[in-house]
């Protein structure tokens, strides 16, 4: 158990929001943390985290962090949350072979290049929230998303936050025929019809990403060229239309988030 003179703990968990901390090595982290949270603080640097072997849910939402470092230990690391931060560029990334769910929401991100190491069955990446940050390229996009095979839901709009990607004509359309994994585009299921929270955990969609989970692992075609990707663009004008706080980060049967969540509140900026 983590004690700490002014943050919130249980067993296992780290709660030290809006603590004006400025460094995660003012912090004395056990190795045995599963879940820390340190949303709404004046961290610049992700450090001081790489011996926290068991980490399996990190909030960094809210700091002044400006690039993705330091991770290359946290390989048991399933949700990352660095949104409401000053990052430029997604990388640091690649030892993260459990990582499924990825919140870098409100953010200056135009290069997604590190997205690429992530392709393949070696990886499990399903959830991305990227929405209102500077993507403009939807080549650029697509080269780097089309891999990740095991990528559900992607979100690159919500109420009205966006990236000027998702004005390019057909935006939606060429999305979603490019990316056939995809089951939730910018919190719409494929026909158009928004999801909400409940609809996103429920078992329905669960088994809809476990039949996927066995179609990509056998046989996918899902690596293409850019210029596939160019040549299959129609032209359509597309409606586009969800930070995800941290409880929805737990799916219902993760109770060692659930219980850190519940002496934490919501971390969405």
């Amino acid at each position: 158990e983590v004690e700490n003179e002014d943050g919130d703990s249980i067993c296992g968990d780290l709660c030290f929001m809006d603590k004006g901390l400025r460094s995660i090595s003012e912090l004395s982290l056990d190795s045995s943390l599963h879940a820390i949270n340190l949303h709404c603080n004046n961290i610049s640097k992700i450090e001081a985290i790489d011996h926290v072997w068991n980490l399996q849910h990190l909030d960094l939402s809210s700091n002044q962090i400006d690039r993705i470092e330091g991770l290359n230990t946290l390989t048991k690391l399933c949700t990352l949350n660095l949104s409401c931060n000053l990052i430029t560029r997604i990388e640091g990334l690649e030892a993260l072979t459990n990582l499924t769910r990825l919140n870098l929401s409100y953010n200056q991100i135009n290069d997604l290049s590190g997205l690429i190491p992530l392709h393949g069955i070696k990886h499990k990446l399903r959830y991305i929230d990227l929405h209102s940050n500077c993507i403009d390229s939807i080549h650029h996009l697509l080269q780097c998303v089309v891999g990740l095979n095991f990528l559900t839901n992607l979100i690159l709009e919500k109420n009205g936050d966006d990236n000027p990607v998702c004005h390019v004509p057909g935006y939606r359309a060429i999305m979603l025929q490019t990316l056939p994994q995809l089951r939730i585009l910018d919190c719409k299921n494929i026909f158009g019809e928004p999801i909400n929270s409940s609809e996103i955990n429920s078992s329905r969609l669960q088994c809809l990403e476990g039949l996927l989970d066995n179609l990509v692992s056998s046989d996918s075609p899902l690596n293409i060229s850019e210029d596939e990707i160019i040549g299959s663009m129609p032209v359509v004008t597309p409606p586009i239309d969800e930070i995800v706080p941290l409880d929805q980060f737990a799916s219902p049967t993760d109770t060692g988030l659930t219980s850190f969540i519940s002496i934490c509140p919501s971390s969405e900026p």
